[in-house]
């Protein structure tokens, strides 16, 4: 069994997937390291030097390739995977899918200094979280088993809630 971490950038995919991970002795996977890994540049150049459709079909071919392939791994995949029914499919079929959430003031002050968010630089980057949100929230919700909110919780308390909900152990 899987576990598939979604939501929108700064809900905690990563640091609590590898704490969930730790928790449950299972492998951590992200996609967004493996995508940067195999086109040798960060994210934030790939969207600048290549642009989002690009990144979003290398997203895509990572999702087919290593989701179907693994078993007892917590996988973060990027907050915009979910967008694509391909990708939503893959997940459906291979794990459970927990979508992460928090409000657009607690992303955007997680957010706020962190220069590695390519869809963030912009004038008004919380006028564009807000925006971002509106346009995913249907996605998410539509597409995950389990929502857990991130805001103003412990790491440890949201690993514990995910484990219960997904009754795993």
């Amino acid at each position: 069994m899987n576990i598939i971490l979604t939501g929108f950038m700064g809900t905690g995919k990563t640091l609590i997937g590898k704490l969930l991970s730790e928790r449950l002795n299972y492998k951590y996977i992200d996609i967004d390291t493996i995508i940067e890994e195999r086109e040798k540049m960060a994210i934030v150049d790939i969207f600048r030097e290549k642009g989002e459709g690009y990144f979003r079909n290398v997203e895509t071919e990572v999702i087919r390739e290593i989701i179907p392939q693994v078993d007892n791994s917590v996988i973060s995949v990027g907050g915009g995977a979910i967008l694509r029914k391909i990708n939503v499919d893959i997940m459906k079929n291979n794990g459970i899918i927990v979508l992460l959430t928090a409000t657009p003031e607690t992303i955007y002050e997680r957010l706020k200094h962190d220069t590695t968010r390519p869809l963030l630089k912009v004038n008004n980057p919380k006028e564009k979280i807000v925006s971002l949100l509106s346009s995913r929230n249907a996605y998410y919700y539509e597409n995950c088993n389990i929502a857990v909110s991130t805001n103003n919780r412990t790491p440890e308390d949201i690993v514990e809630e995910i484990i219960s909900k997904s009754k795993i152990n």
